[in-house]
């Protein structure tokens, strides 16, 4: 199985802006975390992807959050191809990518260090 569902919540100026449903939300399991947004901020994102039984497309199967403070919990299950989202001296301030059923692919926007922070829920 892959990462089936994202919904990213920004911080800009102090206001919640509340970013689109990206996949299909289903009713197994949701997994958040939220930064916080006064002193933390995103620098990388980490994934695995890989094709998963009866389909020929491949999907991020993991996806993990880390910032200047720490390293969140694990989103998925790990696979042997990955990849590492991050630009040095930059944090990551939004999100980009392609869905079907699943997440395809995944990118990031990102900013020169200060400026907006966001919640995640995977």
């Amino acid at each position: 199985m892959g990462i089936a569902f994202v919904k990213f919540f920004y911080d800009k100026e102090n206001q919640i802006v509340v970013g689109e449903d990206h996949g299909t939300n289903t009713l197994l399991r949701v997994d958040e975390f939220e930064l916080d947004y006064r002193c933390e901020y995103l620098i990388s994102v980490e994934g695995c992807y890989d094709v998963v039984d009866g389909s020929e497309i491949e999907v991020i199967r993991m996806l993990r959050f880390k910032t200047n403070t720490q390293t969140y919990q694990v989103f998925g299950v790990e696979t042997k191809s990955n990849f590492i989202l991050q630009k040095e001296r930059h944090k990551i301030v939004g999100f980009h990518g392609k869905m079907g059923k699943m997440l395809h692919q995944i990118g990031v926007h990102v900013l020169p260090l200060h400026n907006d922070h966001l919640h995640i829920t995977i």
